[in-house]
């Protein structure tokens, strides 16, 4: 109980609010469809709320490129078999996940842990080939992502929490084992990532999407008391938590209105459902985007990649229809309005990497 008192007086905050260094955010800019490799597609908000473990996966990925090298170059043969256990690198593998699930069973049930494995992979297309295989071989029961990274543990809060060796090590490891503790079971949208034992039933109905509210202001009447007991001085703190997620979210909308139109759409819908008295000074911009062709074109197009992401195409189509919406955006790249032009060409770039055979 005193870890998670002492971590939230010190640092209360939210999922979105994340600190310069050692956060989780680098990691979701590499949650993309363009760099998803094997296992489930994610998007980046299922990062928010929850222990996201990164496995430098490099090591057991160039075991098995050598075992499959050394068992073709012995045998003559291409037709290597996965789970032939006298090769190391997929009797290494499959040791460390037994280790990590052994260790952490409950909390992959109820969500709090997810794991993304990091390995990169040569541009090369020959080399891209033989990295695909080796970790299809493998049989890795995590998302694999083509990114470079350590192998680190976050905590629900984004903060970097574990570093440094294997995944069965960090399963291990005594502080893993404490945010542990402090995480609730895993809700998306979730406001609280941390334990709200005073509050239980207001904390996990306090989420993104829902009004929240009359939950708001019960909280800051019992933050007002003023006196010394466990009750208010959560409701402090889950006071503060909400304060911080109410002014993240007008920040990221003032952004996205000079840059990106379609997605200050999005997030004004969103923040108009969870908070509709503080969405009130943005209802006249929403009504303006929500009729503006040109923003409905760059929401056609973000919807596309957010399809893209979840696995709906397959490389062929992925490649046909990127360039069919690459051709949609060209006439709003003229576009007299600034920001309809910064999100079209921010798109565009997007795009782009999606358009190659």
């Amino acid at each position: 109980m005193k870890h998670w008192l002492i971590a939230l007086l010190t640092t209360i905050t939210f999922s979105g609010v994340l600190f310069a260094q050692g956060n989780v955010s680098t990691v979701k800019g590499n949650i993309t469809g363009e760099k998803h490799l094997y296992g489930a597609t994610l998007s980046p908000d299922e990062l928010d709320g929850r222990i996201v473990i990164v496995w430098d996966g490099r090591n057991v990925v160039n075991q098995m490129l050598n075992d499959i090298r050394n068992y073709e170059e012995n045998t003559n043969s291409n037709n290597w078999k996965p789970r032939v256990t006298e090769y190391s690198s997929y009797r290494e593998c499959e040791r460390q996940v037994e280790d990590f699930k052994r260790s952490v069973r409950n909390a992959q049930t109820d969500g709090r842990v997810l794991v993304v494995v990091a390995v990169p992979v040569p541009d090369n297309s020959r080399e891209r080939k033989r990295y695909n295989r080796a970790i299809r071989q493998l049989q890795i029961p995590f998302s694999v992502y083509n990114f470079e990274s350590g192998t680190i543990a976050y905590d629900s809060r984004g903060n970097q929490a574990v570093q440094g060796g294997t995944i069965s090590d960090v399963s291990r490891n005594a502080k893993l084992l404490d945010i542990l503790e402090e995480t609730p079971p895993y809700i998306k949208g979730r406001i609280f990532h941390y334990l709200t034992p005073e509050h239980e039933v207001l904390g996990k109905s306090m989420i993104e999407g829902r009004n929240i509210e009359k939950g708001y202001e019960q909280l800051k009447k019992e933050a007002e008391a003023g006196d010394d007991s466990a009750k208010t001085k959560e409701a402090v703190m889950m006071v503060a938590t909400i304060e911080a997620y109410l002014s993240k979210r007008s920040s990221e909308i003032e952004t996205a209105l000079q840059s990106a139109p379609s997605l200050a759409l999005e997030r004004i819908a969103m923040f108009n459902r969870t908070a509709p008295t503080h969405a009130k000074k943005y209802a006249r911009a929403f009504n303006a985007l929500r009729r503006n062709n040109d923003v409905k074109k760059l929401a056609q197009v973000r919807n596309f990649l957010d399809e893209i992401a979840k696995g709906k195409y397959g490389p062929a189509d992925t490649v046909r229809y990127s360039q069919m919406r690459l051709r949609s955006l060209n006439p709003l790249l003229n576009s007299k309005n600034a920001s309809v032009v910064a999100e079209a060409n921010a798109l565009k770039a997007i795009l782009e990497g999606y358009c190659e055979e």
